[in-house]
């Protein structure tokens, strides 16, 4: 805790939301695959950590950062 300031699983869910926002900015994945491939293991799951650290949905991220079009 004292090399990041906060306890290690909070660090680790911020360095997952870091990567889960790569993906949403970047590509067209859904949210299941952003899920399982940034470790929150369900949807549901990321959902959930995703909006508490970013106020926002995994969606509406997307929707105001995205750098490509969602096919």
């Amino acid at each position: 805790m004292s090399e990041t300031g906060m306890p290690p699983m909070h660090w680790v869910a911020r360095q997952r939301v870091l990567g889960a926002r790569r993906l949403l900015e970047a590509s067209d994945w859904s949210v299941e695959r952003i899920a399982s491939a940034t470790g929150f293991g369900t949807a549901a799951n990321f959902r959930t950590i995703f909006r508490r650290e970013t106020g926002v949905t995994p969606s509406a991220y997307r929707k105001a950062h995205a750098t490509v079009d969602a096919a």
